[in-house]
């Protein structure tokens, strides 16, 4: 499936975001209507707007990002590249011209979205079971 960072043209939103649509969790049978575009500072800076044809709720393309939250998106891979050449905080921040404060939360936010997505694949130490009698 097309994700909002493709072309908008090729984005098809996957359900509707609102939990109490019909068509939250199901999206058989759903409608949606474009509904305009918004612009933002970060990139890409028109962002196509859509409307539930069922709740009537608004939302973008953008809504189904993982970086939906993000002020500054374009912070990620160089500080995940600092990161790795073994850059300190306060260095990268000098670097990209941000407060430290910045590179912290994206290097949280990038931690947070490794874990929740190998979370599935990680092994869980069992209980531990005493060995029986020989």
């Amino acid at each position: 499936m097309p994700t909002p960072s493709d072309s908008p043209s090729a984005f098809k939103p996957p359900h509707c975001p609102n939990p109490d649509c019909l068509f939250h969790l199901d999206s058989t049978g759903w409608r949606f209507k474009r509904a305009g575009f918004y612009h933002r500072e970060a990139r890409p800076h028109r962002i196509q707007r859509y409307r539930c044809s069922h709740c009537r709720r608004a939302f973008s393309s953008q809504t189904f990002s993982p970086t939906y939250w993000l002020r500054r998106p374009d912070l990620l891979e160089p500080v995940f590249r600092a990161e790795v050449a073994g850059s300190g905080h306060r260095q990268i921040a000098h670097k990209t011209s941000v407060i430290h404060a910045t590179i912290n939360a994206s290097s949280t936010f990038r931690a947070a979205t490794v874990c929740s997505s190998t979370r599935p694949f990680a092994r869980r130490p069992g209980p531990i079971s005493p060995k029986s009698p020989s």
